[in-house]
This record gives C-alpha cells, structure tokens and sequence, in this order.
C-alpha cells in the first residue's frame, strides 16, 4: 500500500496576493519515497490543502491502494460529509472526488507536524509557497 502526507501552505504576500504551497511526501510499498511540491499564487490555502491531496491521489495508479495522511480538517471533514461545503472550491472538489472513487483511498487527520513525514511534508509546502515571493521569504 502506498502512503502520503500531504499539506498547504498560505500567506499574503507583498504584494497583497495570497501565496500558496502545496506537498506530497509519497511512500511506496516497497520504500521507495518521492517528495513533491509545487505553488499556487492567489489562491486560499484551503485551495493548496486540496491540490496537494489531489497530486496525492493522482500520483497512485487507480489499481493500487493510497492512504493519505493530512492535517487539514477541511479536506477530511469536506471527504467524509461532516461539513456542508458550498460552492466554494467546487472545482477541486470535483476533481477529487472523481478521483477518490475510482481508487482505494483512505484519508486520516493528523496533528500538525506529529510525524517526521509531516514535518518533512510542511516544509515542501513552505518552501513552495516562498515561490510565489520569487523565492524571497519576505
């Protein structure tokens, strides 16, 4: 089975626009580990939460089973029907919902930084973030 954790990262910048991280440490069944990250400029960081699950999950072929590790509540809370989402983030949504029900895919919340793969993960979110700075940690 593979295993992810994944996190977003968000702040405003200089610039007054919202500056987004996303990450994926990715663990695979036979040890093999990726880490991936990428930004998002103007966008919440409940959109970076979401796009970074979603690389998770799309990173896994549809045969393979995926269990994801995440801090965020929004995305747990958003899977497991336990929030009333609206129209907000729709897209992404979507997106990850098709996605999770044409796999095997298991989500659960964790506490901020708990494991060494969700340091590693928070990390790779900032970092990413700082792109949107033009690498500057302003």
């Amino acid at each position: 089975m593979w295993r992810a954790w994944t996190d977003g990262a968000a702040r405003k910048g200089a610039d007054g626009e919202w500056h987004c991280g996303y990450a994926v440490v990715l663990l695979g069944p036979t040890g093999e580990r990726r880490e991936i990250a990428d930004h998002s400029c103007g966008d919440t960081s409940q959109r970076a939460e979401l796009l970074a699950v979603i690389e998770a999950v799309e990173l896994v072929g549809p045969g393979e089973r995926l269990h994801v590790d995440t801090d965020s509540q929004y995305v747990v809370s958003g899977l497991y029907g336990q929030w009333n989402l609206s129209a907000k983030n729709k897209d992404l949504w979507t997106k990850l919902r098709r996605l999770v029900a044409k796999r095997d895919v298991g989500f659960t919340h964790i506490p901020r930084c708990s494991e060494p793969e969700a340091v590693a993960v928070d990390q790779l979110a900032k970092r990413a973030m700082r792109d949107c700075d033009g690498g500057l940690d302003k």
